[in-house]
């Protein structure tokens, strides 16, 4: 009897021991049965997302740096020296935006992965800084260039003027025109290179608020500039045509045409 009982609890051992051993990997089964080990699966998939969207977003502002350096080489008004600040800002944007898609496409861990892609658009400022400084100087020499227009424009209206006066017509109110339109075009010409000289020392905030409220303020304040330069001009475009419309009741040939835009 005792001999059966014992016989009994050895076999009664050996189940457990073997249950005991293939336990954990039936669990492990039945949690892959569960879908308990979705969460590395979708860890998986979320990175490769990740580094998908973020490879979009830098070769997005890679395009639009190098539409935006093509434009800059087109200017014709700002100096040589701004002109080279802005490409040089914009060279240094591009390479960091090309070692930072490297290290996003390379990067392993995703904490890393995570703060490599949110520095894309916390720390470079490439849309809220650099296109911005990059298109507010590209108005300012719009600007400029047509304020060179009008001074050709004024040199062949007063042309006009003196000759109407001499003609014996008066010309009181056509002087008073054409001083209105040198002084708004002289206007916009202070307000274009204000702006210009607002932003040109402006960089990257790298996350700092201070800086980033400060670059802000002043590109709000460049854009306000460029803003009251167009006024000006429109101004003057209405003070030519006027002249130019008083002259022809005058009869007095104008070759100069309102052509600014």
């Amino acid at each position: 009897m005792n001999n059966k009982r014992l016989s009994l609890i050895s076999g009664a051992l050996s189940v457990l021991a073997v249950s005991a051993m293939v336990m954990p990997a039936s669990a492990a089964m039945l949690g892959s049965r569960l879908g308990l080990n979705a969460t590395t699966s979708a860890t998986v998939s979320l990175d490769t997302a990740a580094k998908t969207r973020a490879d979009a977003q830098i070769q997005a502002r890679i395009a639009a740096l190098n539409e935006l350096q093509v434009r800059i080489g087109q200017m014709v008004k700002v100096s040589s020296d701004e002109k080279a600040n802005l490409n040089s800002n914009i060279q240094a944007s591009i390479g960091t935006m090309t070692n930072l898609q490297a290290k996003i496409d390379a990067d392993t861990d995703n904490t890393t992965l995570r703060t490599d892609v949110q520095s894309i658009t916390k720390s470079y400022r490439i849309y809220v800084l650099i296109m911005p400084q990059g298109r507010i100087t590209a108005a300012a020499d719009r600007v400029m260039t047509i304020v060179g227009l009008f001074g050709d424009l004024s040199a062949k209206l007063q042309t006009r003027i003196t000759a109407a006066q001499t003609a014996g017509q008066n010309v009181t109110a056509l002087n008073a025109s054409l001083a209105d339109m040198n002084s708004k075009t002289g206007d916009a010409n202070v307000q274009a290179q204000a702006a210009i000289a607002e932003i040109a020392g402006l960089q990257p905030d790298n996350g700092d608020k201070t800086i980033f409220t400060s670059n802000q303020a002043a590109l709000k304040d460049a854009r306000s500039k460029i803003k009251l330069a167009m006024t000006d001009l429109k101004t003057a475009r209405q003070d030519a045509g006027n002249i130019v419309k008083a002259l022809i009741s005058m009869k007095v040939t104008a070759s100069a045409t309102t052509t600014a835009q």
